[in-house]
C-alpha cells in the first residue's frame, strides 16, 4: 500500500489524470510524423548499404 496523508493507494487502484491539451497535441503530432521519419532513415540506410557492396 502506498501512504501519504493527501490520498490513499491501494494495488490495482487506477489514477486518471485528464491530458494537458497542449501536450497531446505535441504528442499526436510526434506519432504521425515519427513512422514517415523512421522509414525514410530506413530506406536511406539499405539505398546506401546497397550502394556500397
Amino acid at each position: 500500500m502506498f501512504s501519504s496523508p493527501y490520498y490513499y493507494l491501494h494495488p490495482n487502484d487506477v489514477v486518471y489524470v485528464e491530458p494537458n491539451k497542449g501536450r497531446a497535441a505535441q504528442a499526436d503530432a510526434f506519432f504521425r510524423i515519427a513512422p514517415i521519419v523512421i522509414s525514410t532513415l530506413t530506406l536511406v540506410a539499405v539505398i546506401y548499404n546497397t550502394a556500397t557492396r
